[in-house]
């Protein structure tokens, strides 16, 4: 989330400020939870008690969207999440001169 966080900052150019902080702590949170989400529904899936082979089957059956099942309400928690906690490390930053993060 960080690096995601940092790289968006750099490459967009604006100005400093609670715009820039919100956006790129909402983009760094739904990134970070797209590419978790795979991983995070599979793990689910197996503290069901079901195998990879259960797994493997509801790829075949429901196509690798499966994966992604839950994707927007987890994005929302996630990115509400960072756009709390980023602005919040971007005023610790700069209260101790810290210029990166």
């Amino acid at each position: 989330q960080l690096a995601s966080y940092d790289t968006l900052k750099r490459r967009l150019g604006w100005e400093e400020g609670p715009a820039l902080h919100f956006f790129c702590a909402l983009a760094s949170g739904v990134i970070a939870q797209t590419v978790v989400m795979p991983i995070d529904t599979i793990k689910s899936q197996m503290m069901l008690g079901d195998g990879f082979r259960t797994v493997g089957e509801r790829i075949k059956r429901n196509g690798p969207f499966w994966l992604y099942r839950g994707w927007a309400p987890a994005c929302a928690g996630q990115g509400m999440i960072m756009v709390l906690q980023m602005p919040l490390i971007e005023e610790f930053r700069r209260l101790l001169g810290v210029e990166a993060i």
